[in-house]
């Protein structure tokens, strides 16, 4: 079946001034089966200016029939046209991107971390320095040795990644399947080095599409970056000096504590035991966003 449409009774309603002006045209649809392929069969039929000058800025799809067809049902389709001065027209000409574009940009500053061991710690009465100190460089160590530790702040950034996708591909099947996809990836961490970050420095946070004009969809992809920290000189655990080779950004690194006598055998003190580095996000393949490997 080939598709058809004409204008619908209640069309060219609207209004006519400057900064909110907008005229609406309505159209009945048929032959198509999807709102994707009406969508694009819109766009190729509806000129991006009205005669009266006015700038196509929506174009909204839908349904219009009862119970299971085994054709194709109709269709409303509604175009609406805005006055060159509102905003919704600056809206639709202030894309500075082709469709397929992509573009970023980042936020730093801090974030509240917890630590529970210092990386340089005085003693005083005496003076004893890092691991000769009866707290073994411990944070705020009660009276019962309990090490409670301090919250600092800690390096935090942000980077977001946007790029602008053909609008009937963000709508109808497509769109939700694209919308599942990115959600069973928020929470991961990159498996391999991407956008010069190294494997595990990103966790993805989600991403938000937002309408741009009738032809395109921006979506930004939020990512949290934490560097990842190698040869780290944790000191004294157990009674060996210990070195952790690598600990990727998103990864927690946590410590078991014991109370001991010291060296000497004169005194409780509290000792690391046991330091662990936890992998706790799941990794992903961050090429699968669509975004390159590199920044453009």
């Amino acid at each position: 079946m080939s598709m058809t449409w004409h204008e619908a009774a209640d069309s060219r309603d609207g209004s006519f001034q400057p900064k909110d002006g907008q005229r609406t045209f309505r159209f009945v649809a048929t032959g198509a089966t999807s709102d994707a392929t009406i969508y694009a069969y819109a766009l190729s039929n509806l000129t991006l200016t009205d005669a009266l000058g006015f700038v196509l800025t929506d174009v909204g799809v839908q349904p219009i029939t009862i119970g299971p067809t085994a054709d194709a049902c109709s269709w409303l389709v509604v175009a609406t046209y805005s006055h060159p001065q509102s905003e919704e027209s600056q809206e639709a000409n202030d894309q500075q991107l082709p469709t397929g574009g992509i573009d970023w940009t980042f936020r730093a500053g801090t974030q509240s971390g917890h630590i529970d061991h210092a990386l340089h710690q005085t003693e005083y009465p005496g003076g004893a320095v890092d691991d000769a100190g009866a707290l073994k460089r411990g944070i705020n160590v009660t009276a019962d040795f309990e090490v409670r530790g301090i919250d600092i702040p800690v390096p935090q950034m942000e980077l977001k990644i946007w790029r602008y996708y053909p609008r009937q591909i963000m709508k109808g099947n497509a769109g939700i399947q694209t919308a599942k996809f990115l959600a069973s990836m928020c929470g991961t961490t990159n498996n391999a080095d991407w956008w010069t970050f190294e494997r595990g420095e990103l966790r993805f946070e989600g991403a938000e599409p937002e309408d741009r004009g009738v032809f395109d969809t921006k979506v930004t992809f939020t990512f949290a970056a934490e560097a990842n920290r190698k040869n780290i000189d944790f000191g004294q655990v157990g009674f060996a000096a210990v070195n952790i080779p690598l600990k990727r950004g998103h990864e927690y690194l946590h410590v078991q504590h014991k109370r001991d006598a010291d060296d000497a055998g004169k005194e409780m003190i509290v000792r690391p035991w046991r330091v662990c580095v936890a992998q706790v996000s799941p990794e992903a393949d961050f090429s699968l966003f669509g975004l390159g490997n590199s920044p453009p």
